[in-house]
């Protein structure tokens, strides 16, 4: 008998709109609403022939008392660091910066959490470069475990 555990994980790239009866929102053009259900699916993108470059910021929030966790589903750019995604910690471009992210063909960081009922995310990416970022963003009384191992 061995101990340990193996995880296999296959970095998975919604084809469609609908993912699991879930809408994925275009994280640029979607405005947010005072009601917003989750989990929030997200894709940011730039296209290989876009002219100009791409700079977009969205504030989620949830209820007081519940925190928000950002998963990253899958990350992919023509070119290491074509992208990059800035999460605060609060409401706004000026909040506590958490994490800057970039974007590295098929990696996954490690979830992020606020500490709070508000994050605020900017997707930035250099032109004619190919990027997209598929995120899920869950809201808790807790962060959402990237992996939960028990008895």
């Amino acid at each position: 008998m061995a101990d340990g555990v193996k995880l296999h994980v296959h970095d998975h790239r919604p084809e469609s709109k609908v993912v699991d009866g879930v809408d994925v929102h275009d994280f640029c053009t979607y405005s947010t609403t005072y009601s917003q259900t989750y989990p929030f699916l997200m894709v940011a993108e730039q296209y290989g022939d876009s002219l100009v470059e791409r700079s977009c910021g969205k504030k989620l929030y949830t209820k007081r008392g519940y925190i928000l966790t950002l998963h990253f589903v899958h990350l992919m750019a023509e070119e290491n660091d074509g992208a990059t995604l800035e999460v605060r910690d609060g409401s706004d471009i000026s909040s506590r910066l958490i994490s800057t992210v970039p974007i590295r063909n098929f990696t996954r960081p490690e979830s992020i959490v606020s500490t709070g009922n508000n994050i605020f995310i900017t997707f930035s990416a250099k032109k004619k470069i190919k990027s997209e970022v598929f995120l899920e963003i869950t809201a808790g009384l807790q962060k959402a475990a990237d992996l939960n191992v028990t008895d």
